[in-house]
């Protein structure tokens, strides 16, 4: 996990007051792009998704919310899912 990555997330995530968990972090640091605009617009969406659930910011949010932004790339892993189904 990049430091300046982690860092700009963290940064923003503190001016919205969302709490994020070190593993929600490295979820989106290894499935978003990198520059600002990106990291900012997902933050957003997210502080916006959590306070209208009432929910915190949990990696099933995160998935669910990245769904809806980027429906034809993979937002979840093999680890995530469980062992495949033959």
């Amino acid at each position: 996990m990049s430091l300046p990555g982690k860092l700009r997330i963290g940064v923003r995530a503190n001016r919205l007051a969302l709490r994020l968990a070190d593993e929600v972090v490295h979820y989106l640091l290894n499935r978003l792009p990198r520059d600002l605009a990106s990291l900012n617009e997902v933050l957003d969406r997210l502080d916006r998704h959590s306070l209208a659930r009432q929910r915190p910011v949990t990696l099933a949010l995160v998935r669910e919310v990245l769904s809806d932004q980027f429906p034809d790339k993979k937002t979840t892993s093999s680890l995530d899912n469980g062992p495949k189904q033959s």
